[in-house]
């Protein structure tokens, strides 16, 4: 057989640029089968589909949901969707019509904390994974609760935060994300095998969050953070992989839920918002979806696909679109026919702008991550409007360059940007160059990279994390004395260190004591500089400490009304003793005074200029609010009682400035 390869000196994504100048052929002779290690071709080879059905054609959307993580579809075509904001399960017939649901926000049986991977054995049962309860309940597809098994930790049949789940005739498969690993059990909960630990190379994982199995009994598994997918045989031992970071078919970007149906492997790819459908040596055969090009557009747009099942009966597919709440039913194609062609298949994403979730301030700079390009843009706040002035980083493990960059924090003082590097388990910090005295103009070599902190080497040395999991940072934070601090999610710890990356306390922990920290997302500090204000976005709720880690006071529950939370996220806290509050679930914004005392809220959900979909983080510039408005790809400037002063970012959305001057109104 002969093989036409296509070799480039540049990354996939990069490929449309440099295709008239950057390409050679090469004439290999052989075959490619019986390749049993990483492919180092920049995508997977497209061969013919042996399967007699596609899919990409438009049913209907499920909606009323909030978060949809996982779905299965039975025999008889019933739908059942993890609503995971909601802590329950929903069921649907083929039709989108909602025909049930059961669970409840809880810890007792049959109740849940975002219930994240779902799916059914062969017996009939369904197994949930219970993500905030780091648990696995098993039910009946009624929702009469059988049994469960799992608890929070590291061990043996423990979890930290499982997602994905499948099962077979004999066992159980969970995707143990927290740990880094998948574990296999029998249906009782009995632990059989692990596979995997933390890393890059084959059989090693970083963020699996799904699993699939073929009637072969041979196990894939997705491996978000380094962007592939990793195949094993029924002992557990490696076998093969494929995918990378890139928008080309074969490539991977942030790829999410796994379903095999009739030999074939069903991947939602989620930075490139499509479903990718592989044969189970890890090539195309085909895909579906386009991006959606407008706020909240379904009908067959993707944006952000998480999961993807498809019916037994082979009748239709399903996917979840987790960032849109909702999920839509794609029928079967008929015979002959394929999904429209993606125009923006290959398209370079290192210049869009998807600011957030996370950010800071500090003096007249800004800086917002972005998770779809692995960049860190940085903006100047001197003006009325923010103005980019350089961007940091890129996909990438060398120092310099992130996989899913996260927190993000400002030293103006000492000219120095620090980023929560949290794919690759790391802070870095860089030298920004430039005279606050003078105007900032753009300079795309501003940032230098200055050096790193490798959280590997923190539990190597440090003896009280030689047990725990490697540090993940998640929001990182500098005080008034120029010290570090850094969240780690996955174990609710607070760390604080010296700029020399001294370890100078830590406390938290993911525990059910009321003073403990279960799934924090960020934290400020007051403004007399004595407080620490952290947000804790599953149990609803702020929790204020001493800068010494003493527990002071707490304030919050779940709820919508006044001084309640669905899903906070971010914080800020002004020099006047206010603190401001973002909740993504019901997006707005809440303002409290230091204690916690509820005093106002503004926002609701919209495209429109003061209107916000799942705000994340919130920042305070000189009297001023900055609002990250994730949802809607922009950030949003407000006074500090709410009124709408300008908006930035997304080019669908950004009024000219005389408009944003003349409108003014709160909340609109």
């Amino acid at each position: 057989m002969i093989v036409v390869e296509m070799r480039f000196f540049s990354h996939p994504a990069r490929l449309p640029s440099l295709l008239p100048t950057c390409c050679f052929l090469i004439i290999l002779a052989g075959s490619t089968h019986g390749q049993e290690q990483h492919s180092k071709t920049p995508g997977a080879t497209r061969v013919r589909d042996t399967s007699n059905t596609r899919y990409g054609d438009y049913q209907c959307e499920l909606t009323d949901l909030i978060h949809p993580a996982d779905v299965v579809i039975t025999a008889d075509d019933m739908i059942y969707v993890t609503d995971t904001g909601r802590h329950r399960i929903q069921i649907f017939d083929a039709q989108g019509k909602k025909t049930a649901e059961w669970g409840r926000s809880g810890s007792g049986s049959g109740e849940f904390l975002r219930p994240m991977g779902i799916a059914i054995g062969k017996a009939g049962e369904l197994y949930v994974s219970d993500n905030g309860h780091h648990r696995i309940q098993v039910l009946s597809t009624d929702g009469a609760f059988k049994r469960q098994w799992g608890a929070y930790g590291g061990g043996t049949g423990q979890f930290r935060f499982p997602q994905g789940i499948t099962a077979d005739r004999a066992r159980v498969y969970v995707a143990d994300t927290g740990n880094d690993r998948v574990q296999v059990f029998d249906h009782q909960g009995k632990h059989l095998a692990t596979i995997g630990r933390f890393g890059s190379k084959p059989g090693e994982f970083k963020r699996p969050v799904d699993v699939a199995v073929d009637d072969r009994g041979h196990v894939y598994v997705v491996d978000a953070d380094n962007h592939r997918i990793q195949k094993f045989d029924p002992a557990g031992r490696f076998v093969k992989t494929w995918g990378q970071w890139g928008t080309f078919s074969g490539l991977l970007a942030d790829p999410g839920g796994i379903h095999h149906h009739d030999n074939h492997l069903y991947v939602a790819d989620a930075h490139n918002h499509r479903v990718q459908v592989f044969d189970l040596d890890g090539r195309v055969t085909y895909q579906w979806g386009i991006h959606a090009f407008r706020p909240r557009e379904g009908a067959g747009k993707l944006h952000y696909p998480n999961a993807v099942a498809v019916a037994p009966s082979g009748r239709l597919a399903v996917v979840c679109e987790g960032f849109e709440d909702r999920a839509q039913v794609f029928r079967a194609m008929p015979p002959g026919r394929s999904p429209p062609p993606n125009p923006f298949q290959g398209m370079d994403m290192t210049g869009s702008s998807h600011y957030g979730p996370w950010g800071d301030v500090d003096d007249k700079l800004m800086a917002l991550t972005e998770l779809e390009t692995d960049k860190v843009s940085v903006f100047d706040l001197s003006h009325e409007t923010p103005i980019a002035v350089t961007v940091v980083g890129g996909h990438g493990t060398q120092p310099g360059r992130f996989i899913r960059p996260t927190g993000v924090a400002i030293d103006a003082g000492n000219k120095l940007l620090y980023v929560a590097d949290s794919g690759n388990r790391r802070l870095q910090v860089f030298r920004l160059d430039y005279d606050p005295a003078r105007e900032i103009k753009f300079a795309p070599r501003m940032a230098r990279f200055v050096k790193l902190l490798d959280f590997r080497t923190l539990r190597q040395r440090h003896p009280k994390f030689k047990s725990k999991p490697i540090v993940e940072p998640a929001a990182v934070r500098c005080d008034a004395e120029g010290n570090l601090w850094v969240l780690d999610q996955r174990q609710g710890l607070v760390l604080a260190f010296t700029t020399g990356f001294k370890l100078l306390r830590f406390w938290g922990g993911n525990t059910d004591g009321s003073e403990s920290l279960r799934r924090p997302t960020t934290l400020a500090f007051s403004g007399s500089g004595d407080t620490v204000y952290v947000v804790d976005a599953d149990r609803c709720r702020v929790n204020a400490y001493t800068m010494k880690g003493k527990f002071l006071y707490r304030w919050g529950e779940p709820g919508i009304g006044d001084g309640q939370f669905t899903e906070p996220f971010g914080i800020s806290a002004t020099e006047d003793g206010f603190v401001y509050v973002t909740d993504a679930a019901t997006h707005r914004v809440q303002k409290f005074d230091e204690k916690g005392r509820f005093i106002s809220a503004w926002g609701r959900q919209g495209i429109e200029a003061g209107r916000m979909y799942k705000p994340r983080d919130i920042l305070q510039d000189k009297g001023r609010l900055i609002v990250v408005d994730y949802g809607n790809h922009r950030g949003h400037v407000f006074s500090q009682e709410g009124q709408f002063i300008d908006v930035f970012g997304s080019r669908f959305f950004t009024r000219p400035a005389k408009q944003r001057s003349q409108r003014g109104q709160s909340g609109e």
